[in-house]
């Protein structure tokens, strides 16, 4: 029901719904089943008796130790692939910066005339201050992460 206490057509379907397929678990639970032509009950009640019994097959005997052996070979994996990940990221990273500062060393001049005319020289100011702010937070963050990573030793180790 709604908060005014009417039912609306989506509520009485889904109670509807709700009731066959009780009726049908009780049909299946007492070994009595109804003969109807709704093929909503049939399935409701094939489902009931699938539920009703148990898994057809168990786990292998040696489960646990297959699981733990895929386990350790990923676990060893990795190893590598991060390692040569960890040296492309930081390669592309330098090649950024060295892009950053090339293109700053080129077109620096020019942004800051651009900036000073649209701002003014106050807002410039503040542009700079802003941008001060947070390449500060950033590095401060960047370097705590670090540390915290040599710490533990590494990202994200499994122990």
């Amino acid at each position: 029901m709604n908060k005014s206490g009417q039912n609306t057509p989506d509520q009485g379907h889904d109670e509807r719904e709700w009731q066959a397929q009780e009726r049908a678990r009780r049909e299946v639970r007492s070994g009595f089943e109804a003969t109807s032509d709704d093929t909503a009950m049939a399935q409701y009640r094939d489902i009931a008796k699938a539920l009703r019994q148990p898994p057809p097959a168990g786990l292998p005997v040696d489960f646990a130790a297959h699981v733990a052996r895929i386990a350790e070979r990923q676990a060893a994996a990795p190893v590598a692939e991060t390692r040569f990940e960890q040296v492309l990221v930081r390669l592309l990273a330098a090649a950024f910066v060295l892009s950053a500062v090339a293109a700053l060393a080129i077109y620096g001049g020019r942004l800051v005339s651009m900036l000073q005319a649209t701002t003014g020289s106050e807002g410039l100011q503040w542009v700079l201050v802003l941008s001060a702010c947070v390449g500060l937070s950033w590095s401060l963050d960047w370097t705590r992460r670090r540390l915290r990573d040599d710490h533990d030793g590494g990202p994200m180790r499994v122990a």
